[in-house]
């Protein structure tokens, strides 16, 4: 499950285009758990040890941060997913990403 949300933030995918022999589970139930997982903290949590594991392995380099942010449409939203105001008030959702100088995620937030 770690795997499909990584490859769906990473790469801009959408969901539907998870392949389920890759990973294991069709692309709405993937979705799903992504979003109970967010929604309890879960994957803020485990972020935040793999961060701990890196820095620890490779040291992250903290002196050098880049962040990026993208708007995409989300047919598939939850209730925590509101008005996109760039696409007239369509659905959708916001994804900000922070990585380290070697491109290594410091932090997501959905």
């Amino acid at each position: 499950m770690l795997n499909a949300s990584w490859y769906v933030l990473w790469t801009s995918c959408q969901w539907k285009a998870l392949s389920p022999t890759q990973y294991g589970v069709s692309s709405s139930t993937a979705h799903k758990r992504f979003q109970i997982r967010s929604r309890l903290g879960i994957f803020e949590e485990m972020m935040a040890e793999m961060v701990r594991y890196y820095d620890k392995k490779r040291k992250s380099r903290w002196k050098w941060q880049a962040a990026d942010g993208k708007n995409c449409p989300a047919p598939l939203g939850g209730e925590e997913t509101g008005p996109n105001p760039t696409d007239r008030s369509k659905s959708g959702s916001k994804i900000h990403l922070l990585v380290d100088q070697r491109g290594a995620p410091l932090a997501v937030y959905v």
